[in-house]
C-alpha cells in the first residue's frame, strides 16, 4: 500500500488519472435544474424566528438554573463590588458598573423616556450642608 492507495497486480488494467480530472468531469455535466423546475416546486421561504411565546419555556429553565447557582451569581457581583486594581488601591470604576448591573437586575433598567428617577438623599443633605454654612466657610 503507498499512500493509502493499494497496488494493482497488472499495471495493464489500471487507467491513468490526472489530477483534477474528477473535477473536469464534474464541471463538464449538465447544470441542476432550477428549484422552480423540480417536482417539488420552489424551495420554501425560511420560517421566522420564533417568537417569544414559544421560547419561554427557556427564560423558566434559566431562572431555576440561576435560581441553583444564586450563591455563585452574587459572588461574581460581590467580588466586583470589592474590585481592586494591580496596584491595591480600590478601582471605582468597576465597582461603579458592578453596582449599577445589580440594581439594574434588581429594579430594572431606567427607562429611556426620562421617568423621574428617585431623590439622591446624599446630594440634598450636602446642598442643605452648604447652605447653612456661612458664605467666607464655603
Amino acid at each position: 500500500m503507498i499512500g493509502g492507495a493499494t497496488r494493482c497486480a497488472d499495471p495493464d488494467l489500471v487507467e491513468p488519472v490526472e489530477f483534477g480530472s474528477g473535477l473536469r468531469s464534474h464541471i463538464a455535466r449538465e447544470p441542476e435544474p432550477p428549484l422552480a423546475a423540480t417536482p417539488f416546486g420552489p424551495a420554501a421561504k425560511p420560517l421566522p424566528a420564533p417568537q417569544s411565546a414559544s421560547t419561554g419555556w427557556v427564560r423558566d429553565l434559566l431562572r431555576v438554573r440561576a435560581g441553583e447557582q444564586a450563591e455563585r451569581i452574587w459572588a461574581v457581583f460581590d467580588e466586583a463590588l470589592r474590585a481592586t486594581g494591580a496596584d491595591g488601591r480600590p478601582d471605582h470604576e468597576l465597582r461603579l458598573q458592578a453596582a449599577r448591573a445589580l440594581l439594574a437586575e434588581i429594579y430594572g433598567p431606567p427607562s429611556a423616556a426620562g421617568a423621574e428617577l428617585p431623590d439622591d438623599e446624599l446630594a440634598k443633605a450636602r446642598r442643605l450642608k452648604l447652605s447653612s454654612r456661612p458664605i467666607a466657610q464655603r
